[in-house]
């Protein structure tokens, strides 16, 4: 009885192993980037010119009747210098690592959760992208990676919840083509926080409503997180994309307000643009447009062209050729290098990407 038993748990344990996996995955991308504007030119080797640097782990369970266990470690791993981009405890200044100097060693700062899905959709803990952010990246066609990259994404000026958050619960689903993201996020701070400063820094709320349909794809996007006891930061996108076989045109715009003490400044920005297969490679090409309501109302508009020339399924060949102009007292700048107001900027990636 007792072999049996010991028989029937080994045969259990294996049984479990086949129905999991783990996968080693990741990005490696280099490309020798120059910046030249008004002030100051610049050349050197940047990574991500056509997708994310990374590495990363990730896993599932299949837990029977359809339910799915599931966790996603990846973080930046910087081919250019052998750096990684530091992560965020608390979506607060308070929570970057080292400055965000790169010197602070390797972090799963891209994504780190667990997850557990069915057909009724999937619930991710810890730290992911914003719903808010997907109509960014999607509706670009630069997937806002390179010189070539959307001027509707404020990046840093949007706060630290622009692209990913921390401390997350995320709720995403897909039914008959409509889909549905939620989140909620924590700044984790206590309930006795002092002003300036208050217990929800840091926190906030995001969601995205989107439908897929053949060629046609949607999506609207809204989030909002508090910044401190009298300021927070707003997001509003909506982007679609149509594929037309021969070439898919895309576009977004998007608004970002930043309110502080009863005052909000806007900065609004949109993209138009487009792929098309050509052979072996793909051809790119975008022009946008950010303002921010201050002032003169400061303007930079960007055209940008591309190609992706595929040498297998995981190697690809790019380059991609950027251009500004800004207006109303808008600076150019691509590539690290430094416009005047009212001047242009270029900004050349010439790369090789290999995924694993």
């Amino acid at each position: 009885m007792k072999k049996t038993l010991v028989a029937l748990a080994a045969l259990s344990a294996v049984s479990v192993f086949a129905q999991s996996s783990v996968t080693i995955f990741g990005t490696a991308d280099v490309a020798l980037s120059t910046g030249n504007g008004d002030v100051s030119n610049k050349i050197g080797l940047n990574s991500s010119g056509l997708a994310s640097a990374a590495l990363g782990f990730r896993g599932v369970e299949d837990l029977g009747g359809g339910m799915k266990a599931s966790f996603h470690l990846e973080g930046s791993a910087l081919p250019d210098s052998g750096t990684g981009a530091a992560s965020n405890s608390n979506n607060q200044a308070s929570g970057a690592t080292a400055a965000q100097a790169g010197n602070q060693g390797f972090t799963f700062g891209r994504r780190a959760y667990v997850a557990l899905g069915g057909g009724w959709g999937e619930v991710k803990l810890g730290r992911t992208y914003t719903p808010h952010f997907w109509n960014y990246t999607f509706y670009d066609p630069f997937g806002t990676n390179g010189v070539g990259t959307t001027l509707a994404l404020a990046g840093a000026a949007g706060g630290f919840t622009t692209v990913r958050a921390s401390n997350q619960i995320n709720y995403s689903g897909n039914f008959s083509g409509f889909g549905i993201e939620a989140a909620t996020y924590f700044g984790e701070n206590a309930s006795n926080t002092l002003a300036p400063a208050s217990s929800n820094d840091g926190s906030g709320s995001s969601m995205r409503l989107s439908y897929d349909a053949g060629a046609l794809s949607v999506g609207l996007g809204i989030g909002k997180t508090t910044v401190s006891a009298t300021a927070d930061v707003a997001f509003t996108n909506l982007g679609a994309s149509y594929n037309m076989g021969f070439m898919t045109l895309m576009g977004n715009w998007a608004k970002e307000a930043n309110n502080v003490a009863g005052t909000t400044t806007d900065r609004t920005g949109w993209t138009l643009g487009l792929t098309a297969p050509v052979g072996a490679g793909t051809v790119r090409a975008a022009l946008s447009r950010t303002t921010t309501n201050v002032g003169t109302n400061p303007t930079v508009q960007q055209f940008a062209i591309g190609y992706v020339h595929g040498l297998s399924k995981r190697t690809q060949l790019y380059a991609t050729l950027a251009s500004q102009t800004g207006t109303d007292g808008g600076t150019p700048s691509l590539n690290g290098s430094t416009g005047t107001v009212n001047s242009g900027a270029s900004g050349i990636d010439l790369g090789l990407r290999h995924s694993f």
